[in-house]
């Protein structure tokens, strides 16, 4: 019925009445995806204002700021200081985040920086550069800084599609292209679990590097990859209160963190 009311070819049908998305019906997917995640919050939205007066803030951020070490102490702040707000964190792509906040599907976004959407307002949290993750055993683990030069292509773990590939891709080496690795990993916990264990590196942002302390040593990168974080907020939406006070923690929290760690500073 859906695909005679759009025209367009969904699914794919093979034998014993089994269906799989067409091409066509993956691309749609993607584009209602965010529509779908918004009635699936229809019920959690209800209950709030049937059974209770709380207010209730949704942040979206990405799973590198969701595992920082500076999100969880401005979480456990806020929550403690307003009982009474219901704060439901949710993970997304950091390519997502700008138009889950201007789509009014979250909040608050938390994630690198900066944004240059117009009906967004960018608060700046941490400027940082990143960091080459190393076992604690490693040669390099008690140096200033590192670079590709020192590690092996073999060893390094990276994710083509992660933001800051092309300014360290770029830079006149042609280390990649020459000697790509074996293992592509996207996500940021995954990629420090592996190097914990004693036999990869990893160019990464430095916010995990409180949870690996005891397994990883964070060296900072050369040339310096500029890695910037933000909160983003829409500019025609006035702020409630408790907003307010949840921005303000993480910027605290943010400061505080940056203090402990001026080795990563930009």
């Amino acid at each position: 019925m859906l695909e005679q009311t759009l025209g367009v070819k969904l699914f794919e049908r093979l034998g014993n009445n089994r269906l799989v998305p067409s091409e066509l019906g993956e691309r749609f997917y993607q584009q209602i995806e965010g529509t779908l995640q918004g009635l699936e919050e229809l019920t959690w939205i209800a209950q709030g204002i049937s059974t209770s007066q709380r207010e209730r803030i949704r942040i979206s951020a990405t799973p590198p700021v969701l595992n920082s070490d500076f999100f969880i102490a401005a979480v456990n702040r806020f929550t403690r200081d307003h009982p009474d707000v219901e704060l439901r964190v949710q993970w997304n792509i950091r390519s997502q985040i700008e138009s889950v906040v201007v789509g009014r599907r979250a909040d608050i976004g938390v994630c690198a920086g900066p944004s240059e959407h117009p009906a967004l307002l960018d608060t700046p949290l941490l400027h940082l550069n990143a960091a080459l993750a190393v076992p604690v055993s490693h040669p390099l683990a008690n140096s200033e800084e590192a670079s590709l030069e020192d590690v092996s292509p073999r060893d390094l773990l990276l994710d083509q599609g992660r933001p800051i590939l092309p300014p360290m891709a770029n830079t006149g080496t042609g280390w990649l292209a020459s000697e790509p690795g074996p293992l592509d990993v996207q996500m940021s916990v995954t990629a420090m679990r592996l190097v914990s264990t004693g036999c990869r590196v990893a160019i990464c942002e430095p916010l995990s590097c409180e949870w690996f302390g005891e397994t990883v040593a964070f060296v900072p990168y050369r040339p310096a990859i500029d890695l910037n974080y933000g909160c983003f907020q829409l500019r025609d939406r006035p702020p409630s209160e408790a907003e307010r006070a949840l921005v303000a923690q993480l910027v605290k929290s943010a400061n505080e963190w940056q203090a402990r760690h001026m080795q990563f500073r930009a």
